[in-house]
């Protein structure tokens, strides 16, 4: 995580984390990022929300909430593709210009 994003963290707003992995080593490597993202998220008092598959019992005892999900067949894992997340507010250009 950057300094900006690191700056938002706190008990007020919380963190979501996709943390999901299959057997392939690449989503491997991202679970073990995102496990890491837990533990630097928490050492500045946030909030950590995660979202994983069923039956992984590693995960609860990194953050304040897990929601489970079923597994996904290997070609549908949402673990398979990158996808970032973020709900910060943004301003596009053209909305910028108007102003």
């Amino acid at each position: 995580m950057k300094h900006g994003p690191n700056a938002l963290i706190g008990r007020d707003l919380p963190v979501v984390c996709i943390a999901t992995r299959t057997r392939d080593p690449t989503s491997v490597l991202k679970y073990e990022k995102t496990s890491a993202t837990f533990q630097e998220v928490t050492a500045r008092s946030g909030r950590v929300i995660a979202i994983a598959i069923q039956g992984d019992s590693q995960i609860a005892s990194q953050v304040e909430h897990t929601i489970y999900i079923p597994p996904a067949p290997e070609p549908s894992s949402p673990s398979s593709r990158s996808s970032p997340c973020n709900s910060s507010p943004t301003t596009s250009p053209s909305a910028a210009a108007a102003t």
